[in-house]
């Protein structure tokens, strides 16, 4: 919960006030790991790739999802499909409401790009911001 779902969530929240500015206010936005190093910053690339985007991630920790997160939630973006099958065999109740982020970009799945060089990050940052548009749209 340090490299995607941290940039997923802050560029979320971002998009919505950007896109949606009369709903901003009734909709939170939260990112957790399935396997959080919890409390940890986000990654030094994604917080650079962030700032170049004009959002502040800095105040991010990663936490760990856990059911009331799922419970809570009306719609749950993962990055992988392995994710979905994963929180949908743990909390059987969460089925519905999963679905990928790149759903509405032919179902691409977003690669971990931890230990992996910047591009990796680059290349991540720009299927997240196209992913997380077309989901803002179809808020």
């Amino acid at each position: 919960n340090i490299c995607r779902s941290a940039a997923a969530e802050y560029l979320l929240r971002h998009y919505i006030q950007e896109m949606l500015p009369g709903r901003a206010n009734n909709i939170q936005v939260k990112s957790a790991g399935l396997a959080a190093v919890v409390g940890s910053a986000p990654h030094h690339h994604t917080q650079a790739l962030m700032r170049n985007a004009g959002v502040d991630c800095s105040a991010h920790r990663a936490q760990q999802l856990n059911g009331d997160m799922l419970t809570n939630a009306d719609l749950v973006l993962v990055m992988e499909y392995t994710h979905k099958r994963h929180i949908e065999a743990q909390y059987p109740q969460s089925c519905g409401k999963i679905f990928l982020l790149g759903e509405w970009t032919d179902g691409v799945e977003i690669v971990d790009p931890y230990n992996k060089p910047e591009q990796s990050f680059i290349e991540v940052q720009q299927l997240i911001e196209l992913g997380l548009k077309q989901w803002v749209q179809k808020l």
